[in-house]
């Protein structure tokens, strides 16, 4: 008898608890609005007793990423809780003018709401959170954290919960924390992130960026007469890099210092390529860390200087290697400096304009090095518009192979080529198009063939510097095949191309060719003015020898016009004197 009663109380017990009791959430969530600013946006979710269906409020119009994201939320919520006698009711409360929404980012914010009011739990009231929510039940990453957790700050609340954060947006967290009293959680699944938000606790922060592992390099080895100056650019960046994490806080100091080391141990290995380009990511990182509205506009003054600064160089054969680079990247940080920003409410929206402030200043100082090569011994001139044909042609097929390629950073480098032909630095044109048409062949290479070519190209033989610095650099991606078959790539038709601009350098009369760019009076950067090819210099020549021979063969016919009139005048005097 005891025992039946005891099986009818845990079935009406059951049976309270698998009830859906009635319930409403409210959370404001931020979303960006745009590059400058974010907003936070109301959202609702009620539910009531029914069979476990899910209604969509249909103002304002709700895209197919926010429907989804609320159909996994709903799902992942019912499971949780363990209930499925609710129908569930979402609603965005928007501002003025918006007339339609999308995105998953507030995935995690609506599971966790659900959830509290599934559960009949209340949520704290002084937090929010971002974030998608996965199938799996863990949390994904999204864009513009930091602007959205400017936007929580400014709403007063105390708490952001947000997913497991990459470097670019850790930092850009701690630097919002410097300005404002936030706490920030990273949470990697919804258990975690719904366990903080019906707690009253304030959590430990551990936002701290991680140590790298400890690298091994490949044993570099290049022959090459610049690679001594090379090294000194590279040994140059690397210096500048240790200046700038010098006195960094320590969220930040185990990261940059491991690091660092790792760097060393590159350049050590003779990866002198690897190590410079660490070294100047490294460089910027360090300089970001410490970013100040003042230091931002000051940055831009001071990188607008060193690119006004940048003179381009006579081309010739022991240079290009250098300055056909040098160009490149005077391109790239012309391009990327940002003008001053004008007063914004959001301190983070600088953030992005400062990283970008810092890569052009980077850029520019690696510019100027490689373009300041010692020169070795006499140096062949010869006349850059001889490449313009070769150039044009790389940059059609890249333009024809690239196609209606969404890969912004091959559209990029696509502009970046273009950008180099328009002002006549055909050399840097030549060397953007080879990266876009090597990176395109990865797409066409099968596994099998991987392997076969990485092999093959390892052990190749290259006269040119840069191919052998990307040559070194590749064969350290045994475990990244893609990396290792787009560098091995590159540095052959890298190899091949400079083959031909020494060709076809080679070929012209390079002592007959007048210097295209001199140096005393302003380039033809700064005009606008396209240089002419060798063709319209040859024409013209042609047009000068031909107008001087006609004016002579008229000087001459007046002349012998003139003679003849006083030949005739005097034989007619004669034969009156005669008569």
């Amino acid at each position: 008898m005891r025992l039946l009663f005891v099986f009818a109380l845990l079935a009406v017990v059951s049976t309270i608890f698998a009830t859906c009791v009635p319930s409403e959430r409210t959370l404001f969530v931020p979303a960006v609005v745009n590059e400058n600013r974010s907003e936070t946006v109301k959202i609702g979710v009620e539910t009531k007793p029914g069979t476990g269906e899910v209604f969509v409020s249909i103002t304002p119009a709700v895209g197919l990423y926010t429907q989804e994201s609320e159909k996994i939320a709903s799902d992942i919520a019912f499971s949780v809780a363990g209930k499925k006698e609710c129908d569930v009711f979402l609603r965005i409360f928007t501002t003025e003018g918006i007339s339609q929404v999308d995105g998953p980012s507030a995935g995690a914010a609506i599971t966790t709401m659900l959830i509290s009011a599934l559960r009949n739990e209340p949520l704290r009231d002084d937090f929010s959170m971002t974030g998608t929510i996965e199938r799996d039940g863990s949390i994904g990453l999204v864009g513009g954290i930091p602007l959205k957790a400017e936007a929580v700050a400014k709403l007063g609340k105390k708490l952001f919960i947000v997913p497991q954060l990459p470097k670019s947006d850790m930092i850009g967290i701690l630097l919002v924390k410097r300005f404002y009293n936030l706490t920030v959680f990273e949470a990697d699944n919804i258990e975690t992130a719904y366990t903080l938000a019906v707690s009253n606790k304030s959590p430990e922060e551990q936002l701290t960026l991680q140590p790298e592992s400890v690298f091994s390099f490949v044993k570099g080895s290049v022959t090459h007469p610049q690679l001594e100056y090379f090294k000194k650019v590279s040994s140059s960046l690397i210096n500048k890099a240790e200046i700038a994490i010098n006195g960094t806080d320590l969220n930040h100091l185990a990261n940059f210092e491991s690091r660092l080391a790792n760097i060393k141990n590159a350049f050590e290995s003779g990866q002198y390529y690897y190590a410079a380009n660490l070294g100047f990511l490294l460089g910027i990182d360090g300089e970001y860390v410490r970013f100040s509205p003042e230091i931002l506009r000051k940055e831009i003054d001071s990188v607008n200087t060193c690119i006004d600064s940048f003179k381009r160089k006579d081309k010739t054969l022991e240079n290009f290697e250098l300055t056909g680079p040098a160009e490149i990247r005077y391109i790239l940080a012309k391009n990327r400096l940002p003008s001053k920003p004008s007063v914004n409410e959001f301190i983070s929206a600088e953030f992005s304009v400062y990283e970008s402030t810092l890569f052009a200043k980077y850029w520019c100082d690696a510019a100027t090095q490689l373009n300041n090569y010692p020169k070795i011994g006499n140096e062949t001139t010869f006349n850059e518009t001889i490449l313009a044909a070769y150039a044009k042609d790389l940059i059609g097929s890249a333009t024809i192979e690239l196609g209606n390629s969404e890969d912004l950073d091959l559209q990029w480098h696509l502009s970046t080529a273009k950008d180099a032909y328009a002002r006549g630095m055909y050399v840097a044109s030549v060397i953007d198009s080879d990266f876009i048409l090597s990176t395109l062949q990865v797409s066409t290479t099968k596994i099998n063939e991987s392997t076969e070519l990485i092999n093959e190209h390892s052990n190749r033989s290259y006269k040119y510097l840069w191919p052998q610095l990307f040559q070194n650099h590749a064969r350290n991606f045994e475990k990244d095949q893609a990396t290792a078959v787009r560098m091995f790539l590159f540095a052959s038709k890298l190899n091949e191309s400079f083959g031909t601009i020494e060709k076809l350098a080679i070929e012209s009369n390079t002592e007959k060719i007048i210097p295209i760019i001199n140096q005393t009076n302003k380039t033809d950067i700064e005009t606008g003015i396209k240089p002419q090819s060798t063709y319209e210099d040859n024409l013209n020549l042609v047009l000068i020898v031909f107008g001087v021979i006609i004016i002579a063969w008229i000087s001459f016919s007046r002349y012998n016009k003139s003679e003849n009139g006083r030949e005739k005048k005097y034989k007619q005097g004669y034969r009156s004197r005669v008569k």
